[in-house]
């Protein structure tokens, strides 16, 4: 407390810098030597970003934390920061999963004259400026798999991002479609991530969890309805997302709401196993050479998976990843043992990738435990309640059913086995 400490940081604001990086921008500090910037998720103000090592807790002097987490020293004559997320591999930046869901502080660092560092408060938190809108007439949509069978309709729907907001057209999780009316009443909403039955006070979501640039599309959600009868019918939605408005116009960030409706989760395993030839640092130079592609598929319900990569003859170093399909890192590991672990959260009915890349030695075998997380509705008939789900009166941050601008009508055709869709308002 005696050292001397310049003023907190003023003017802290934060703005895009990509779809994945944000561009933190302070006021400079006369006498500062360099600045520090943390970033948490909103939200989480009590919640440590990294939870500690069992057996090498953290030392902070207490056991609170403020959410806040170190990310990069910036020299003094520099005021501003771009963070692109955690650094991973050959000092590759992962990526911002949601860059509006942080916010940041910048502490400024001075040396006293006895050469001991002083360290400011922290400044005003800073977070992009964003708000939850009506994205609708913004999104186009992509049905493909149309099944009708064992009372059921099914079919997988991508959304594509036509630009909305009013600046590069980017669209921030959450991305809420959701089911508001169906005009048959013996059909029902089979699958929604909020347990809806999408009519009256029991809309149904469906969240699609990812950031989507303009013309973007998204990987694909499986929508099922219960059809007892397989009759024609309609269902009406809208969707929301968040999209960077003017400073002032910003809301507070809200996150996907977690649901406590009936469900159970269970879990589903299977194995790999296989051989890398060769090695090369982790270059990953040759597909079946240097690093072995092993695909599989997600479950339905599936929202989580787990592989555990081991080398039980030869025992040297590999490292790990799980990929999209699209070869988008979602999570990786690289210690200096054979054994590896990922774990992300994962969409049913989806194509992903375990990467399995040689690093040390010649023919390395490998194998994999893979472990898939479902969560399963115990509700599946789509009730009144939408089995256990919120009323739903509200749209996801915030946005009320009555501020609706638009509507989009999907025809759902059991004759011609279709789905078409027109914008109502």
């Amino acid at each position: 407390a005696s050292v001397g400490k310049l003023d907190a940081p003023a003017g802290v604001t934060v703005t895009p810098a990509s779809a994945k990086s944000n561009q933190v921008s302070w006021q400079p500090v006369a006498g500062a030597f360099a600045y520090e910037v943390l970033r948490r998720e909103i939200g989480k103000e009590n919640v440590r970003q990294i939870k500690p090592v069992t057996g090498r807790e953290y030392m902070d002097g207490d056991g609170g934390t403020d959410g806040f987490m170190h990310i990069a020293y910036v020299k003094g004559n520099e005021s501003a920061y771009t963070d692109s997320g955690l650094i991973e591999g050959v000092f590759i930046p992962r990526g911002l999963k949601n860059p509006a869901s942080y916010e940041y502080v910048v502490r400024a660092l001075n040396v006293n004259s006895n050469r001991q560092v002083g360290v400011s408060d922290n400044s005003a938190t800073a977070a992009m400026s964003t708000a939850v809108l009506d994205v609708t007439n913004n999104i186009q949509t992509a049905n493909s798999n149309v099944s009708f069978a064992n009372g059921k309709t099914e079919f997988d729907q991508a959304i594509k991002n036509l630009g909305a907001g009013a600046f590069d057209g980017t669209i921030y999780q959450p991305i809420d479609f959701r089911i508001v009316n169906i005009s048959a009443p013996t059909v029902s909403v089979a699958n929604a991530d909020n347990f809806g039955a999408g009519r009256g006070a029991s809309p149904a979501s469906f969240y699609y969890r990812s950031t989507l640039q303009k013309n973007q599309t998204s990987a694909p959600r499986r929508i099922s309805f219960n059809n007892p009868n397989t009759q024609l019918f309609t269902f009406d939605a809208v969707v929301t997302a968040r999209v960077e408005v003017p400073a002032g116009a910003g809301t507070r960030f809200e996150a996907e709401p977690k649901f406590d409706g009936n469900f159970t989760t269970s879990s589903f395993s299977e194995s790999f196993s296989g051989i890398v030839p060769a090695s090369d640092t982790g270059l990953q130079l040759a597909n079946g050479v240097t690093y072995v592609d092993v695909p599989f598929t997600s479950q339905a319900g599936a929202v989580a998976v787990k592989g555990i990569l081991t080398s039980p003859l030869t025992g040297v170093d590999l490292d790990f990843e799980l990929r999209d399909a699209a070869g988008r890192v979602l999570s990786s590991s690289g210690t200096s043992a054979a054994t590896e672990i990922v774990t992300a959260d994962i969409l049913p009915n989806t194509n992903y990738i375990f990467r399995v890349i040689g690093w040390a030695g010649v023919a390395q075998d490998f194998e994999i435990a893979s472990t898939q997380t479902l969560r399963i509705p115990q509700n599946s008939a789509g009730g009144a309640t939408g089995g256990g789900a919120s009323s739903g009166s509200t749209l996801s941050g915030g946005l009320s059913t009555g501020t609706a601008t638009r509507l989009v009508r999907f025809t759902v055709n059991p004759l011609t086995k279709s789905i078409t869709m027109q914008v109502l308002r």
